[in-house]
Order: C-alpha cells, then sequence, then structure tokens
C-alpha cells in the first residue's frame, strides 16, 4: 500500500498506511461543505477530484451526486455565478448526465442577489434554464416548479409566479393525458413534491398583498391536492399581516375539518400578528382578532395532545 508522511505530537515522523478516498467519502465531504454553504471549498475539493492537485482528495471521477451537491453549495451561499460555472462542467462531462435536482438547484440560486449573470430582482434566467431543461427531455416535478415561483416571488413578480403555476398544471395534465393512454394512472395523478409548488405560489401571491388571488389559489387545490401545515401556515401568516382575521378564522375551520395540524411556526406568526391586531384594533376587529388567537391556541394544543396520544398507545 502507498504511504505518507505525518508528524505526531512529537514532531517525529511516522509512517501509516494511506486510505484513500473513493467518490462515495469525497461526496461526503461535498455534502458537508453544501450544509455550511461553503462553496469555495466545495469547489476546491472539486478542483482537486478532477485534477488531483490537493490534500483531501486523490484525482476522481465525479458523479451527478457530487456536481449536484457542489450546487446545492452554490444555491445555499446565493453564489448564482459559481453555479452557472459548475452547469458548464456538468454539461461538458460526456459521463454524467444533468437531471431534475440539477437544474432545480440552478433556478432556486437565481435572482438570491446581484450576479454578472443576472441582476437581484430579474427572473429571465429561471425561465431560461427551465426551457433549457425541457428541451433535454428533462422532467420538472414540484421541486423544480416551486423553485421557479420562488425566484419570480423574490423579484416581486406574482404575475409570473402564477403563470408559473399554471405551466405546472398544464404540464401535469399532459402527463395525466399520456399516463391515462398507456393505462398506468387513473383520475388521479400528483407530480413528485407538487404541494411545495402551490405553496410558493401562495407564499408569492401573499407578500405581493394579492389576498383575494391567494385565498382562491388555495381553496382551488382541493381539486389536485391536500395543503400541507407548511401551505397553511403561509397563508396564515399573510392574511394575519393584511388584518384579515375572518377568513383566517375560515382557514382554521379548513384546517380542523382536514385533519391538518397546526404547527409552531403557525403558533409563532399567530402570537406575531395577532397581538399587533389587538393592540391596534378596535371593536370588532379587535374581538375577531382575539377570537382567532384563541382558536388557533386550541388547534395547537389539541393537535399536540393527539400527536402525544398516538405515540403513547404505539
Amino acid at each position: 500500500q502507498p504511504e505518507f508522511w505525518s508528524r505526531n505530537s512529537s514532531a517525529e515522523l511516522v509512517t501509516s498506511s494511506t486510505i484513500v478516498p473513493d467518490v462515495q467519502a469525497a461526496n461526503i465531504l461535498m455534502n458537508t461543505y453544501a450544509k455550511l454553504a461553503n462553496y469555495e471549498s466545495a469547489m476546491e475539493l472539486m478542483n482537486q477530484m478532477k485534477y488531483g492537485n490537493g490534500t483531501d482528495v486523490p484525482a476522481i471521477q465525479p458523479n451527478l451526486v457530487t456536481y449536484n451537491t457542489l450546487l446545492d453549495s452554490c444555491h445555499k451561499a446565493g453564489e448564482l455565478d459559481a453555479a452557472l460555472a459548475v452547469r458548464r462542467q456538468v454539461l461538458a462531462d460526456r459521463l454524467v448526465m444533468p437531471d431534475a435536482c440539477t437544474y432545480t438547484s440552478l433556478i432556486a440560486t437565481v435572482a438570491r442577489k446581484a450576479s454578472r449573470a443576472s441582476g437581484a430582482h430579474d427572473p429571465t434566467l429561471a425561465f431560461v434554464l427551465m426551457k433549457e431543461m425541457e428541451s433535454q427531455g428533462i422532467q420538472p416535478n414540484g421541486m423544480t416548479y416551486s423553485a421557479l415561483i420562488d425566484a419570480c416571488g423574490r423579484c416581486r413578480r406574482s404575475d409570473l409566479a402564477l403563470k408559473s403555476l399554471r405551466k405546472m398544471l398544464n404540464k401535469k395534465q399532459e402527463l395525466l393525458s399520456v399516463a391515462k393512454k398507456s393505462g398506468e394512472a387513473g383520475d388521479e395523478f400528483i407530480l413528485w413534491s407538487e404541494v411545495s409548488a402551490w405553496t410558493s405560489a401562495i407564499n408569492a401571491l401573499g407578500k405581493a398583498g394579492r389576498i383575494k388571488t391567494a385565498l382562491k389559489v388555495f381553496y382551488s387545490m382541493d381539486a389536485h391536492i391536500l395543503p400541507n401545515t407548511v401551505t397553511c401556515g403561509s397563508l396564515i401568516d399573510s392574511l394575519l399581516r393584511n388584518g384579515r382575521t375572518m377568513e383566517t378564522m375560515d382557514l382554521i375551520t379548513y384546517m380542523k375539518k382536514n385533519g391538518i395540524a397546526a404547527s409552531e411556526v403557525i403558533y409563532t406568526s399567530l402570537m406575531t400578528n395577532a397581538e399587533r391586531l389587538i393592540k391596534t384594533g378596535s371593536g370588532p376587529q379587535r374581538t375577531q382578532a382575539i377570537d382567532v388567537y384563541t382558536a388557533l391556541m386550541k388547534a395547537l394544543t389539541q393537535g399536540k395532545n393527539e400527536r402525544r396520544e398516538t405515540r403513547r398507545l404505539r
């Protein structure tokens, strides 16, 4: 086995058998950098893998997981130019093929801050990447559409966020028709992580102050997929920020009816906004704010008790 030299605490030279990292070990290290949003170290690790010019790993052929994890580090750091450089590497590497995860990370990095490739409030590149993805025959999933809608939301383009949601629904209908013809699907067809795209659209509309449209989109979900706690929490936050206490009460009732548990995030949003409404409101508005606060407190407590009882019975 090859050997390397290292120094112990007495500064004496000792020999030791080398454990040569493989691509899986390199990917684990890459993932560590990604979690820390340390894209510079992740990029350096990729260079070591490609050219064998470093101390962490020898020359190793990166796989798709390596590239996607590197893109994730760029996404978490908001470094679009670095992400696009990785994209060029992926497309140039004949041994790997990009997938939905690759493009989802790229799209999710758009419009996080100004870069050479795109402005801080311009979602155009996100649509370009989506088109490139589809041209390669890669099918977007719910997370991909969610990333696209979020990019629109960051740019305060709720109109484009809504357009992207419609684009997803049209694509879903196309896929359903194909699946039905081949006998692979019935009347129900759900994209992977579809609910996240709906949540992103409702969040973008709420932040833009388009409460009526956000409510319309939310209640239209029933024909496609059941909202989750995150969806409800996003809408509740927008409703309370805009003083829409009655609609919040209706949403709490909807959650109880459909077995959607109130989370601590919803509770925090309620405390922040309902307290403000109670202090600034008067008459009926103050009474409604107190009713909302009380109702959600009860729902939260009930949900915790039910989950505790379920665990006890197990």
